[in-house]
């Protein structure tokens, strides 16, 4: 529960900043993740290691999409990696897929609208995909 509310909280912040200065700065990623870990190593220390695992499987898939396109920044695998740190595989990767599925809709909407938009920051979605699947998937 506190590593989830925590993870809302982060992404709350570099939603703001993700729109307000188009980046997520690395001492706020930092520190959140240091937080999470605290968490985890006072209420439940056996699960570090896993969800260490999870945040380092979405930075690589994220970093991996942002080395291979232009459309991701390695602000955005950062936040993957703090989200899946903290939230677990199955909730961070249904956040990030609805995460995705929005901005893809958000994407189409304003280009069908007559919009050019050149960058859209991803944050605010996966903040949006992650209260929704908390919502969705609050037994698990």
């Amino acid at each position: 529960m506190w590593c989830g509310l925590l993870c809302l909280l982060y992404l709350l912040v570099v939603s703001v900043c993700d729109i307000a200065f188009g980046r997520i700065p690395n001492s706020v990623s930092c520190f959140f993740a240091l937080a999470a870990l605290a968490v985890y190593a006072v209420c439940s220390p056996s699960k570090i290691v896993p969800a260490f695992l999870c945040g380092l499987f979405f930075f690589s898939v994220f970093f991996f999409v942002a080395l291979l396109t232009k459309g991701l920044g390695f602000g955005d695998a950062k936040m993957s990696a703090v989200v899946g740190f903290s939230s677990g595989f199955f909730k961070s990767s249904f956040a990030l897929l609805l995460a995705s599925f929005i901005g893809v809709l958000f994407f189409s909407a304003a280009s069908c609208a007559g919009r050019r938009i050149r960058k859209i920051p991803f944050a605010p979605f996966a903040a949006v995909g992650y209260v929704l699947s908390e919502i969705f998937c609050w037994r698990f």
